[in-house]
């Protein structure tokens, strides 16, 4: 990562710097001013914008005061590639984040920042780690010396520099290694340990066959013997059933028995009832027979009644018939007249619309000229929208011819443009020998390319105004044309209602004419309804009716006489009539008399046997309860024998089972041995390649082989400083007080004094170890594929040295220099500004900290 422009924004103590500062062209800088300045904050806004992470803790910390919002755009060249990070903070309660990531893409068109940003600011900081190929943490205990942190690798514990050295190593792809492979260990351990246990199961198991087939045996006997006492019990149960179904019978024939003495002895009641009955229905016969002679005149007498009734009801008839015929005679003459009545109506409201329609004539004939003169207006304003409609129609016609024109031209630029694009080619062939195009005929092709486009351009920038200037004309006409087509859309309506107004005026013209004869017609329907002068012939049948209707001589009175006499003497007809009912049943009820006399006779006979063999059943029955309770007990002991039977039967069928279940389990033990023995080889390889993986296998070989070489550099670097007084020894382990080798990567340093602990060196001396230790490990990354750093920044550490030791400090970063693109020194003292080629000098003013370079 080499920087090329860095632009902060509110960061610190920077406000809004108005130009970028640029590393172009920088090889050895020195950042100079003094304490407070700024300087260190250009760092910081350097790891901030990569990382997202500076000195402080939190973002809204590098927030500048009294500012909402920060912003650092740092662009820097990453192995041939110009990218660019644009990281911007909002203070606030949810403080806001953005991050860009771009790449500069030369051959766009126009030339341009292309984006990489992903979803979202998480993503797009994975995808600038992926770029950089190191975090944070790796950069600034590497490449990145910063104020008071110069020995943040000498000072960290020896777990933790192997692990920062882990990272400059890749030696993360290993740890995954090691976490598969013992991920696999332990899947195979417990698969194992499950099959032992098993296994030892299935053998339990197996053993037990000798054991089952005993109890096989032993539960078919017990089988055998139950059967044969279920089969026992069932024959003496049979017996007790036989005899209690014997009783049973007897029980139902003793109770059928009973029920017919009962209805015996029912039925003698119900003959009783009977006779005595008949017998008074033949005393009631009797008495009627005596009263024949004096009903048969009361029914002479109704007969004669009926006769004079009879004719009474003719007359009633015939004056009902003439009644109804004057009402319907009375009815037409006064249709009849409603009917004239009706006429006189509708005649006077003829009169009265006839008058009214009359009176509006003056308005009317008044409305009827203002629509004329309104129509005459109208046909002006129709003529004028003719004319516009014939002007638009000629700008659309000359808007066509321009866009036809416009699409030529375009097609013409769009080849021109495919031209230029394979000019821009660095392969690009000739387009009229297809011959290899050099480099300055290929630039002079272009430019004339860009000047026939530049002239298209030109010609399609003119023909635009003249579509401009025709399509104003058309909107003023279009304008002009909805203006007047607004005004005529009531003009046939107005036209309708002109008509509409002759129309009525010329119906009001006939009513005027129409108004005499109408009144005329009232006078004549008014004068017949006065004189009664209607329905001639209806008079004289009304007349003719009355006549007939008097000479009737209906008497309504004689009609309730006779009519109360008829209900007086119908009982005797209804009497006389039972009688002869009753002369025909009187024999038939002897005859019944008799049976039913026979009948109670011989039911009275059969009562005395019913009795006697009832008594005897009774005596049969009283053995029933005694069988009934033995069969009880039968019963219950057949249940017992029998669910004794099915309880040994089952358990047989377990025990066979059981023993059929172990003799199966014999290959299934054999597959469970022979898997045992695979998952157990797996787990032996997995062990080994987690020892092989893991920190004290292949990454501890590689440690080993990088520590010399760290060891050395840094060695190299410390005698160019110190003039060969000091070395660093970089130890990988260490002895326990138990004698044994524990892991470490402990820092040892020797001077002309002997060797002595890192806390124990002056400020000077301690600054010398951490400089070329850090630019060890620079070195260490700069050759390794995965991480190239081709950056070195130095903040600090000029002031706790000598002079000399300044010095050489100096010529070890001259010494270094060709290994880096870029260093960066920060420094306060005046008296090495003039040491580096170029300087960067930082200031700081009300608007906030400014940089110069020098």
């Amino acid at each position: 990562m080499i920087p090329i422009r860095l632009h902060p924004y509110n960061f610190l103590s920077y406000g809004e710097t108005p130009e970028p500062l640029d590393f172009t062209g920088i090889r050895l800088a020195c950042l100079s001013g003094p304490n407070g300045h700024g300087k260190s904050a250009l760092l910081d806004a350097i790891t901030w914008a990569l990382w997202g992470r500076a000195r402080v803790n939190t973002a809204d910390d590098l927030v500048r005061a009294g500012a909402r919002e920060m912003q650092v755009d740092f662009e820097f060249a990453l192995e041939g590639r110009r990218l660019r990070v644009v990281r911007k903070r909002m203070r606030g309660r949810t403080g806001q984040s953005d991050l860009q990531l771009m790449e500069w893409s030369e051959w766009s068109e126009p030339p341009g920042w292309r984006s990489l940003t992903e979803g979202g600011v998480q993503q797009t900081q994975a995808a600038i780690e992926r770029l950089l190929r190191m975090d944070y943490d790796t950069f600034v205990n590497s490449a990145f010396i910063l104020q008071n942190r110069a020995d943040e690798f000498a000072r960290k514990t020896p777990a933790e520099r192997k692990r920062i050295l882990g990272e400059i190593l890749g030696l993360a792809v290993y740890e995954e290694l090691e976490s598969r492979a013992r991920e696999r260990f332990r899947q195979a351990t417990s698969e194992r340990d499950s099959l032992d246990r098993e296994i030892a199961r299935l053998e339990a198991e197996v053993a037990r066959e000798p054991e089952l087939q005993a109890e096989v045996e032993r539960c078919r006997a017990e089988a055998d013997a139950a059967q044969l006492a279920v089969q026992r019990g069932r024959a003496a149960r049979e017996v007790c059933a036989r005899a209690k179904a014997e009783l049973d019978g007897k029980r139902t024939l003793r109770d059928e028995i009973a029920r017919q003495l009962v209805t015996v002895e029912q039925e003698c009641l119900q003959f009783q009832r009977q006779t005595e009955r008949v017998r008074r229905q033949i005393e009631a016969g009797e008495a009627l027979l005596a009263k024949e002679p004096d009903l048969r005149a009361q029914v002479a007498a109704l007969d004669r009644v009926r006769t004079d009734l009879a004719e009474e009801r003719r007359k009633l008839e015939a004056l009902q018939r003439l009644t109804e015929r004057r009402h319907q005679i009375e009815a037409a003459m006064m249709a009849r007249r409603s009917e004239l009545e009706r006429q006189l109506a509708t005649a006077q409201q003829v009169v009265r619309e006839l008058a009214g329609r009359v009176r509006l004539i003056p308005t009317l004939a008044t409305e009827e000229a203002r629509l004329r003169e309104a129509v005459t207006a109208v046909a002006a304003e129709e003529a004028r929208l003719s004319e516009l409609r014939d002007r638009a129609a000629a700008l659309r016609e000359t808007l066509a011819a321009l866009a036809q024109r416009r699409r030529l031209l375009e097609q013409q630029r769009a080849e021109i443009h495919e031209r230029w694009e394979l000019l821009k080619r660095a392969d690009a062939r000739c387009p009229v020998c297809d011959g290899d195009l050099p480099s300055e005929k290929r630039l002079r092709l272009g430019r004339e390319v860009r000047n026939q486009r530049d002239a298209l351009d030109r010609e399609l920038q003119q023909l635009g105004e003249e579509q401009t200037a025709h399509e104003s004309d058309q909107r003023r006409v279009q304008g002009e044309v909805a203006l007047i087509e607004a005004k005529l859309r009531g003009a046939e309506a107005l036209r309708h209602r002109l008509a509409q107004a002759e129309q009525k005026l010329g119906d009001l013209r006939d009513a005027e004419r129409d108004l005499p004869a109408a009144e005329e017609r009232v006078r004549v329907l008014e004068a017949a309804l006065a004189a009664g002068d209607y329905a001639p012939e209806e008079r004289a049948q009304l007349r003719a009716i009355e006549t007939q209707i008097a000479e009737t001589a209906y008497d309504a009175g004689l009609v309730a006489a006779l009519e109360q006499r008829e209900r007086e003497l119908a009982a005797a007809e209804a009497e006389l009539h039972q009688l002869e009912a009753t002369r025909k049943g009187l024999a038939a009820a002897r005859e019944r008399l008799a049976e039913i006399v026979a009948m109670l006779a011989d039911r009275r006979a059969r009562l005395p046997e019913l009795r006697t063999r009832v008594a005897e059943l009774d005596r049969d029955l009283t053995r029933l309860p005694a069988v009934e309770a033995e069969l009880r007990r039968l019963d219950t002991e057949l249940d017992r024998l029998e669910a004794a039977a099915t309880a040994a039967s089952q358990a047989l069928s377990r025990a066979e089972a059981e023993l059929d279940r172990c003799r199966q389990l014999r290959p299934v033990l054999k597959d469970r041995l022979a898997a045992r023995d695979a998952a157990a080889r797996c787990a032996a390889i997995h062990q080994e390649l987690v020892r092989a993986f893991g920190k004290n296998g292949i990454q501890a070989l590689i440690i080993e082989n990088a520590v010399p070489e760290i060891q050395e550099e840094a060695n190299a670097i410390l005698a160019r400083m110190t003039e060969n007084e000091m070395r660093v020894a970089l130890e990988l382990t260490r002895q326990r007080r138990d004698q044994s080798l524990a892991d470490t990567l402990d820092i040892r340093i020797s001077d002309h004094h002997g060797e002595r602990r890192y806390e124990l060196f002056s400020g000077g001396e301690a600054f010398r170890i951490n400089f070329a230790l850090r630019i060890a490990l620079s070195k260490l990354l700069a050759r390794r594929a995965q991480a190239q750093l081709q950056t070195l920044v130095i903040d600090e550490g000029f002031g706790s040295q000598d002079s000399e030791g300044r010095q050489r400090l100096l010529d070890a970063i001259a010494a270094v220099q060709d290994d880096f693109q870029l260093i960066l020194v920060i420094t306060h003292l005046d008296e090495l500004k003039e040491a580096f080629p170029v300087r960067i000098e930082v200031t700081k003013t009300e608007a906030g900290s400014r940089y110069a370079t020098l």
